[in-house]
């Protein structure tokens, strides 16, 4: 009986993984599937390069929905696909997407995970990204309830993990941090490039001790795996059985080692060889030097044939070379057997990990052994041809000790190495062979009470900064120390405003107007200081004086060019550095080139067109001549004749943010206007909403998404009179009159949303109305810290100016209450008491995640999605 229902499973899982695949699982991912359903999941996952690793976000989905026909969902709702690399979260999020939309075609499927969640039935999976400046859809934490595949970054994760979410406020930090660490599964792929991660969420999952009757695992996923811990899934005979996966693993690699003085001018003739076998060859180098000389050689025999991949491009080059032609044609799934010439992808580390490459052959320089294996797992991904990876190494007194290492080991196996995933395999890697780990802290519930606190600002809680969250992401690195570049065109009028008027550069530049990551140049102070002393010998003879800005914190000043080497090492690292464009000096390919000094490329600012999705910005500067104004975007030469620039400004960017700086010093008064625009997917208050009908809306979805996750009663029911009753502080008279505009407020007209704020300058929390009025007939601790904390506060306290004043205070179809200043302080302790007492009942990510359930209620219901259910 057990065999036949084995058979079922395994039937149905091969017939839905090809619906959505297109193609048969290997017999490790029907492992996999029968393993999630049992509840077993795996510590690790030991897959090499190119079997189907990534189609993890499959199974899960499968297993779901499998328990969804069962109606027993024991798996987590969330998968979190954590990776270290910008482009690999790309790649990851259009594989997540796929899925998704071959979810919603295949209705059998579609049906079943639509039973489980509030919203299935418009979206059965949703997909969202987080990593730095992506627009976050907000769709994976608009239900709690419905499937959800996160794709992100270590930094944007694993920050919002520990409720400090970079770019969260009090409201979201907590929220993310609920439904990140309650009813998830974190994948960590690449798990070797990240150590001090991969111990952070081992020690996460050791405190992640909760109340909540939903799951928390973790997954490390990788085909270099520095350690083994727990219950890992490898391949197993099944699988080497397999014709495909037989094929890969078998792939013909020949590694040959060679021993060279210049081992630069060896790899590019090596490099050369291969010019008129129409092939593509990887060059793999560890310095950028090394990778942008040999590329630059290569170009001079192969022109246009030749991509160059650091660390070192800015960020707007790096996303249209990904995008580019050439690239595509070493892009895995894209490839077809031949190319008509030699294409060459050169690259350091920045191309070895996660990019969806394929290429015939390989010419290197030594690394350690993780690096090395990643390499290798570039070349003949498919199986289908003889490749060579020709290693070159120099003198080993200059090698770092892994590296050292990593040469003996693989000296000792001869000549012509099968680096084959098969053998490598059974390689016994000694943990000195890989790089080294970099110290990292160990977290302990200490950080977590102190972070959790998410009301408190971070000035106040840590003003020394040394609980920065980096530290337990990434560990101590020790890095050399760089400066970030930005080409801008409005830096010589900002200029002008130094040091006076500080304060409104500084907010331009780290706020309204700050640089995307796509502007931004990283590279070491070093090599930036070789640079600016040829750029300072080459503007030396002019007479016109050149500023530069820097921006380091939120600080903002202004350098004569000549001023710069001299405060590079000492007073500029890790600071940004806004160029004029006069500097030039950014080559077309989006590299750092002496040779470029002094040119004005086109797209050398890019301020304007390097945005998240659905932001548009621009910049005016205006002149006036006479009575009217010449208006010209910074970016463009024609300028615009205007007779009356507000009207222009009204009738070109009416709904547009604006901040205008104005230059009345000059002869002809100037301005410069910058102007931004933000579509959110949701417009969260677009008309009046009554507060009995927002109340009653945020009730329905409250108790309908803890039926959906199966809550026992007593606790929906906690969480649903919360989300009434989150709200009735707004009954408060002043609030009406003077935030609603509701000047003639009565028990049936008042106000939850309006349009717009009628005043922002009256701080009363109305949370704290909510539970003076809660606390009278409903004592439960964690009802009153749900309704206190459902906008962020509370966590501990509420701030002194928030309560409402006068002390005796109309509560509209209520009462009237009066509150001493006595009485205050004592309720602002009793919050904090309740706070720390539910964190030690409900743990930390529990409280969080019971939180993150009336958020999502209270927004869903603002969005005005019960009343298109209603309709």
């Amino acid at each position: 009986m057990v065999l036949k229902e084995k058979t079922e499973k395994e039937e149905w899982f091969r017939d839905h993984f090809k619906k959505v695949t297109g193609y048969d699982p290997f017999p490790w991912q029907e492992r996999l599937f029968l393993s999630l359903l049992q509840g077993e999941i795996p510590f690790s996952i030991d897959i090499p390069t190119g079997c189907g690793k990534t189609k993890v976000m499959v199974i899960w989905l499968l297993a779901l929905a499998y328990q969804a026909q069962n109606g027993n969902i024991q798996l987590p709702r969330r998968l979190i696909w954590i990776v270290n690399r910008r482009t690999i979260v790309d790649q990851a999020t259009e594989e997540a997407e796929e899925i998704a939309e071959k979810v919603q075609s295949i209705q059998s499927l579609k049906e079943l995970l639509a039973l489980i969640s509030v919203l299935g039935n418009e979206e059965p999976v949703v997909v969202s990204t987080l990593r730095g400046e992506h627009a976050d859809n907000e769709k994976w934490k608009e239900d709690p309830s419905r499937p959800a595949i996160i794709v992100g970054t270590v930094d944007m994760i694993g920050s919002k993990l520990l409720f400090r979410g970079y770019g969260d406020g009090r409201w979201k930090r907590p929220y993310h941090a609920g439904l990140l660490g309650i009813d998830s599964m974190l994948v960590l792929d690449e798990v070797h490039l990240v150590p001090a991660f991969e111990k952070l969420l081992l020690k996460i999952k050791e405190l992640n001790r909760s109340k909540v009757p939903r799951p928390f695992c973790v997954v490390f996923v990788g085909a270099t795996l520095r350690r083994k811990k727990g219950e890992t899934l490898t391949l197993s005979e099944e699988d080497e059985r397999n014709s495909e996966i037989s094929r890969r693993i078998s792939a013909r690699k020949t590694l040959r080692l060679h021993e060279e003085k210049e081992v630069r001018k060896a790899i590019l003739e090596k490099a050369l060889e291969y010019r008129d076998k129409k092939c593509r060859i990887a060059v793999f180098v560890k310095s950028p030097e090394d990778a942008q000389q040999i590329a630059n050689e290569l170009k001079k025999k192969a022109e246009n044939r030749v991509l160059l991949l650091t660390g070192e491009i800015r960020g707007y080059e790096r996303d249209l070379l990904v995008k580019s032609p050439l690239f595509r044609q070493f892009h895995f799934k894209e490839q077809t057997d031949k190319v008509e010439n030699t294409i060459y992808f050169v690259s350091t580390s920045a191309g070895e990990v996660g990019i969806d490459l394929n290429v015939d052959h390989c010419v290197c320089d030594l690394a350690s052994i993780d690096s090395l294996i990643q390499r290798f797992g570039r070349v003949n991904r498919g199986g289908r041809t003889e490749s060579v990876i020709d290693l070159f190494y120099g003198d080993k007194k200059e090698m770092e000790d892994s590296e050292r290492k990593t040469l003996d080991f693989l000296l000792e196996k001869g000549e012509n190495i099968d680096v084959s995933p098969q053998a490598i395999r059974k390689w016994k890697i000694q943990d000195s062979l890989f790089s080294p780990e970099p110290f990292s802290p160990d977290l302990t519930f200490n950080e977590l009470e102190l972070w959790s606190m998410t009301s408190v600002h971070d000035e106040e809680l840590d003003p020394n900064g040394k609980y920065k969250v980096e530290y337990w992401l990434h560990g101590n690195e020790e890095k050399e120390p760089e400066i970030f570049l930005v080409w801008r065109e409005d830096v010589e009028y900002l200029a002008r405003l130094l040091p006076e008027r500080a304060e409104e550069v500084e907010e331009i530049l780290t706020d309204f107007y700050h640089p995307f990551s796509k502007e931004k140049l990283r590279i070491p102070i070093k090599k930036f200081a070789k640079f600016c002393r040829k750029l300072i010998k080459v503007f030396a003879s002019e007479r016109k004086e050149m500023y530069v800005l820097v921006l380091k914190g939120t600080k903002v000043e202004k350098l004569k060019l000549e001023e710069l080497e001299e405060k590079l090492e000492d007073e500029l690292s890790f600071s940004t550095l806004f160029l004029p464009l006069e500097v030039g000096g950014l080559n077309d390919q989006g590299y750092l080139d002496e040779e470029w000094i002094g040119r004005r490329r086109k797209h050398l600012d890019v301020a304007d067109e390097a945005l998240v999705e659905g932001l548009e910005r621009r910049r005016l500067f205006c002149r006036q001549e006479g009575l009217r104004w010449r208006v010209r975007k910074l970016g463009e030469e024609k300028e615009e004749e205007v007779e009356d620039l507000n009207e222009y400004l009204t009738k070109n960017f009416r709904g547009w943010a604006r901040r205008t700086i104005s230059f009345e010093e000059q002869p002809e008064p100037e301005k410069l206007i910058y102007l931004k625009k933000f579509e959110p997917e949701f417009d969260e208050s677009p008309k009046e909403v009554l507060l009995e009908e927002h109340s009653k809306d945020a009730e329905k979805f409250a108790s309908e998404i803890c039926q959906k996750l199966g809550f026992p009663p007593n606790l929906g029911e906690i969480i649903k009179r919360a989300a009434r009753l989150h709200d009735e502080g707004k009954r408060l008279k002043d609030w009406q009159e003077k935030v609603m505009g509701n000047l003639h407020p009565t028990p049936q007209n008042l106000l939850a949303k309006c349009p717009e704020k009628k005043s922002e300058k009256f701080h009363y929390r109305h949370e704290i109305g909510s539970l003076l009025l809660a606390r009278e007939k409903h004592p439960d601790d964690l009802l009153l810290h749900l309704i206190a904390a459902s906008h962020g506060r509370a966590r501990p306290l509420f701030e002194e100016n928030t309560f409402p004043h006068p002390h005796e205070t109309e509560y509209i179809g209520v009462c009237t209450l009066s509150l001493s200043r006595e009485e205050e302080w004592e309720l602002r302790k009793e919050c904090a008491r309740r706070f720390h007492k539910l964190q030690i009942e409900w743990g930390y990510f529990g409280l969080a995640y019971l939180e993150s359930i009336v958020k999502a209620a209270d927004v869903l219901a603002s969005r005005g999605k019960a009343k298109h259910d209603r309709d």
